[in-house]
């Protein structure tokens, strides 16, 4: 075919340079072209024709595929940028959405290496931050390919990607409770390739391993590097909190919150130091989680959402407004699959509203629990089986707790025993699970005077109870701690110390309804039916379905029995 022309860039109908007259514009109707087979070669114009035609299709077909990398390259750049929003959001949420904004572009392997460390990163905050074992295999899936290629001198990365390669592999460790591997991972990047991220997860790892001078060192490294960035910040807020230093806490927690108004974890922290009497306004504090609760379900882990409900409780009952209450631990038991320390303080909040069948159904559901935590023993105290309360008591604490904690689970296991009227020789088995029985806490103090007034001994059961209320008027929680003491006092004959207990219980703690039930019941037991009365309309307010004691003067039996 050497006489054919060559077809030209400009498209048909346009004459080549070698003079040969156009090729027509269309196919021609009257054009005839040779049989097959018929040896007649084809015409100069027929050729010119197919040469214009393929070189049509393969235009077409580049453009397709222009057009289709165009796109994606579009879309990818959108997709990323998304990402980066979204963690730089440092919440449950914008976790979680940066990991989908980049999942139907981003695989293991995936050539786009700076995009796949940074869904890896946001998968391992997932998992140290919340527990999410899936994250933690799918962020490990595209870092290993990374590594291995960085290992071998295949690829080269920037100090910023290196830092983050590491920094994640630190956080997957951290999510697999091992800050010994977290240190080793993170050693990897050299001093001058570290970054406020990875200075995050150093003091995380340090924190972890209960190294606060190192943990110090690297947080204020951090926040040289990135003295803005919202997770530092969280994090300096966390250590100083964990430090005991709440009023920097707080002050770091509302600067997070005057720049990212939906950052759950400040939000959800702020309340907890207000509702605790530890630092910032109480009434602003319920006010912005009353603002936010809407941001919970999609800012917000499980968790996060149920903390921040309970401190709405807290917060609500300290400031004496608690009709709102009750809603708000139903909204909380609502929610899907809350960790058993939720379900535990569900649990000491209903116990408080006098609301004990909710109480004994929060923690069965704990008890399902991968770590149950205290959920044994808190429902031993309730139960009204003894032997399954001696059976939940006798349960062996988890083997990561300190001696002190230790020592704390085996005198509410004894509490619980004794409480539960068990036989005598069984409350002593109860004590022996502590060799070393802790002296210092209410429990230990509660079943010390029950064990004594078992045994007679009238006055040491006494100083006990005197022993047990002063440890928790200075305890963490108060109301409770002292609710307790005055039920134990009403158990042991002792009415005039249960008032006391019980009407210190409701002023730490305004709104506990258990606290007025108790008052109630010494009252009447001092033959102060009017005064009881009183305590039980207070009660009424606060839950018109609490269980009301039988046989308070002036109340109407109520269903139910006496907490």
């Amino acid at each position: 075919m050497g006489d054919c022309a060559t077809p030209s860039p400009t498209g048909p109908g346009v004459a080549p340079k070698t003079g040969a007259p156009a090729a027509p514009d269309s196919y021609s109707p009257n054009a005839r072209m040779a049989p097959v087979g018929s040896g007649v070669a084809p015409s100069a114009g027929g050729s010119r024709r197919l040469w214009a035609i393929v070189a049509a299709a393969a235009i077409a077909v580049g453009g397709a595929f222009t057009l289709r990398a165009w796109l994606r390259r579009v879309r990818l750049a959108r997709a990323a940028h998304a990402a980066h929003q979204a963690l730089e959001r440092d919440t449950y949420g914008g976790l979680r959405d940066a990991d989908l904004a980049l999942r139907a572009f981003i695989h293991p392997g995936s050539p786009e290496v700076h995009l796949a460390l940074e869904r890896a990163y946001a998968l391992a905050e997932l998992a140290a931050r919340y527990g999410d074992d899936q994250a933690e295999v799918e962020s490990q899936l595209l870092l290993r390919p990374i590594e291995l290629s960085l290992d071998r001198g295949d690829i080269r990365l920037s100090s910023a990607d290196v830092a983050r390669l590491y920094a994640a592999k630190g956080l997957d460790a951290l999510g697999d409770n091992a800050p010994g591997d977290a240190i080793v991972a993170l050693a990897k990047a050299t001093d001058d390739q570290a970054t406020a991220e990875l200075l995050e997860v150093q003091a995380q790892a340090d924190r972890t391993l209960e190294r606060p001078g190192l943990a110090d060192t690297a947080i204020h490294r951090a926040l040289a590097l990135d003295g803005k960035g919202i997770s530092v910040l969280h994090l300096a807020a966390d250590l100083a909190r964990a430090e005991g230093r709440p009023r920097d806490a707080a002050a770091l927690y509302a600067r997070i919150l005057s720049r990212s108004p939906a950052h759950v974890p400040s939000l959800v922290a702020l309340a907890e130091l207000a509702a605790a009497g530890q630092a910032g306004d109480p009434a602003q504090a319920a006010t912005a989680v009353q603002r936010s609760l809407s941001l919970l379900p999609s800012e917000g882990s499980p968790d996060e959402q149920c903390r921040a409900l309970l401190a709405l409780v807290r917060l609500d009952l300290r400031l004496g407004r608690p009709i709102d209450a009750p809603n708000h631990l139903d909204r909380a038991a609502d929610l899907d699959d809350p960790p058993a320390s939720c379900e535990l303080d569900l649990a000491r909040l209903d116990r408080r509203l006098g609301r004990r069948p909710r109480a004994v159904a929060d923690l069965e559901k704990a008890l399902d629990a991968d770590d149950p935590g205290e959920a044994p023993l808190a429902l031993a105290e309730l139960t009204d089986d003894p032997r399954a309360a001696l059976k939940l008591a006798s349960t062996p604490p988890p083997p990561d707790l300190g001696l002190s904690q230790r020592n704390l689970w085996a005198a509410r296991a004894a509490a619980a025993a004794i409480r539960a009227d068990l036989a005598l020789s069984d409350a002593r088995a109860a004590f022996a699970l502590a060799p070393q029985l802790a002296v210092d806490t209410v429990p230990a103090r509660i079943g010390e005077a029950r064990l004594k007034k078992a045994r007679g001994e009238s006055a040491a059961a006494a100083r006990a109870l005197a022993s047990a209320a002063q440890l928790a008027r200075v305890s963490k929680t108060p109301g409770d701690s002292l609710a307790d003491v005055g039920e134990a006092a009403l158990d042991l004959g002792a009415p005039e110390t249960a008032l006391s207990a019980c009407d210190g219980a409701a002023a730490a703690a305004p709104g506990n309804c258990r606290a007025l039930l108790c008052a109630a019941r010494a009252l009447h037991a001092l033959g102060r039916d009017a005064d009881a009365a009183a305590r039980v309309a207070q009660a009424l307010v606060i839950d018109p379905s609490a269980p009301v004691p039988a046989g308070l003067a002036g109340t109407p039996p109520a269903a139910g029995t006496a907490p």
